[in-house]
């Protein structure tokens, strides 16, 4: 199935994948990097010239650009290809194009959330076009300026949920009204989680814990409603049915078609997994 990957921190991605790898699937060795990726750039701006409606047209472009590409090691109709690209991108940003229900449904023109809401909303026009993977990003600044609550959590957190709750909403019910849910997997998922104890402050905060946090997923083979695992009484530790960050990648690559246990890449001498020695796909998640 062609599917999408759409991450979020309190992260999105997107990632739309053409075709299924089978168990055979293995990264090139060192020698062989080069010819791949080429032969994965070259399949990348084809796939997006036939997205884009139709052939490259030499020579239409200005000398600056075709001068730009040349010196990136472009030539001929790559050059060409690579200029098409780039000049379907405003279009595809455009996103004051959108009828009103739409921009309303996703929160722009609200102080509030605009800025995540104009992410959310490009990352759907991306999706629509074939684009295999995005993520969209909340906070990403020091401290108060991102989720990192160690001072005030109550008042970060309630910040960046309201910025984030109505675009990632509308994102996922647009998505859904226009049948692309169910090939688009998004992720939402930060780096850890919060202890459940306070640091002192007028205002107190809470520092990391790498012990239980929470993700969640939804379209693409998810299976809707469903809860996975629990922490101890008080927040600290996750306590039953324990995943491990391999096995959220790992079943994260199955619902790409990717069998993690087969795709490696070899480096000083041996071949490696995304997923090193672990990973167990989280099958009651799926449906």
């Amino acid at each position: 199935m062609d599917l999408s990957f759409l991450a979020m921190l309190c992260l999105i991605y997107v990632l739309n994948l053409p075709v299924a790898y089978s168990d055979e699937t293995q990264l090139p060795n060192a020698a062989g990097l080069k010819l791949f990726q080429s032969h994965v750039r070259t399949d990348l701006i084809h796939h997006c010239l036939d997205c884009h409606g139709g052939k490259s047209t030499k020579g239409n472009f200005d000398l600056t650009t075709r001068e730009t590409l040349m010196d990136s090691g472009f030539v001929g109709e790559s050059a060409d290809e690579s200029y098409r690209m780039q000049s379907s991108a405003p279009e595809a940003l455009d996103i004051d194009s959108e009828p009103k229900h739409i921009q309303d449904l996703y929160g722009i023109g609200d102080e509030k959330c605009n800025h995540f809401a104009r992410q959310c909303l490009t990352a759907r026009r991306m999706v629509e076009r074939g684009v295999r993977m995005v993520q969209i990003y909340s906070g990403g600044m020091e401290n108060q300026r991102s989720w990192d609550g160690h001072n005030d959590i109550h008042g970060n957190h309630s910040q960046f949920a309201g910025e984030t709750d109505t675009p990632v909403a509308g994102l996922l019910s647009d998505l859904d009204q226009r049948g692309l849910l169910k090939d688009t997997l998004v992720v939402w998922c930060g780096e850890f989680g919060r202890l459940p104890v306070a640091q002192k402050a007028a205002k107190p905060g809470r520092d990391h814990n790498p012990h239980r946090f929470t993700a969640w997923m939804a379209g693409g083979g998810i299976k809707g409603g469903t809860t996975y695992g629990e922490s101890d009484d008080i927040g600290y530790k996750a306590a039953v049915d324990k995943v491990h960050i391999n096995d959220l990648h790992a079943t994260i690559l199955h619902l790409l078609g990717i069998n993690h246990t087969r795709l490696t890449y070899k480096y000083n001498g041996r071949r490696f997994r995304l997923t090193d020695v672990g990973g167990e796909v989280i099958q009651p998640i799926i449906s």
